[in-house]
């Protein structure tokens, strides 16, 4: 289930606003080498490691983001704190929903 997903690899549960509240339509979150590359690894003194992508519409090749993933070490492996996409025109990066 999308829960047991959630719980394996994700540091929070979903929470209110996120696809275990409700239907979401899009793209799969999944990682895809062939639209998604990976740009830059940080690892920070906290132990959390930051990871920037550059993802591109699989049909719209034009349409292009940059994204960030923090990750968190839980025993272990590795979970997911929090995505976020760069926002050009505010000049800013943004949550994503799981």
């Amino acid at each position: 289930s999308l829960e047991n997903i959630y719980k394996q690899f994700l540091n929070k549960s979903g929470g209110k606003t996120g696809r275990l509240a409700g239907p979401n339509v899009g793209f799969p979150p999944e990682y895809d080498p062939d639209h998604e590359i990976v740009k830059s690894i940080t690892e920070l003194d906290s132990g959390e490691s930051i990871i920037e992508t550059e993802w591109r519409h699989p049909v719209m090749k034009d349409f292009v983001q940059q994204q960030r993933y923090s990750l968190v070490k839980k025993g272990e492996g590795w979970r997911i704190s929090k995505k976020e996409r760069f926002s050009a025109s505010l000049k800013k990066w943004n949550n994503m929903v799981f």
